[in-house]
């Protein structure tokens, strides 16, 4: 990130200090956006904007002297380069867990679409709790 990006961003978040002050919490969106593939290089780049964005809100905490929890909001899905909605493997989530706790996260908002669909079809997703990320996130709560 180069400089004039990161004296935009803090610029930024010295204008959103005042607001920040009056919410209970932080959630920044954790989504899979630029250019989400499901690849490692994409799960870094995940990882670099929730690095960021923690210490966006311990910026905040630091300005107006205060100790939020944190709470981001993440998704399992993405939609692919051809337009197919995809998922988070079971591993991939629960890597995703496990580095948002590290950080210091205090939990997590799961948020899906209420028009996400099944991989490969138009049908509305069934969520099953015995496999992929949501198995991941489940067995997460469990054990932590």
């Amino acid at each position: 990130m180069g400089i004039r990006v990161r004296l935009h961003l803090t610029c930024l978040i010295l204008k959103c200090a005042a607001v920040a002050k009056e919410v209970d919490y932080y959630s920044p969106a954790l989504y899979n956006y630029d250019n989400y593939d499901g690849s490692p290089e994409s799960d870094v780049r995940w990882q670099k904007a929730a690095e960021y964005a923690f210490h966006a809100c311990k910026q905040l905490d630091s300005i107006n002297h205060t100790s939020k929890p944190i709470w981001p909001y993440i998704t399992p899905g993405w939609t692919d380069m051809s337009a197919k909605q995809r998922y988070i493997s079971c591993a991939q989530m629960y890597s995703r867990l496990t580095f948002l706790q590290n950080l210091g996260a205090n939990g997590c908002i799961l948020w899906l679409s209420s028009s996400a669909r099944e991989e490969d079809s138009d049908e509305s997703l069934i969520l099953d709790a015995s496999k992929g990320w949501l198995k991941a996130s489940i067995d997460f709560a469990k054990h932590n």
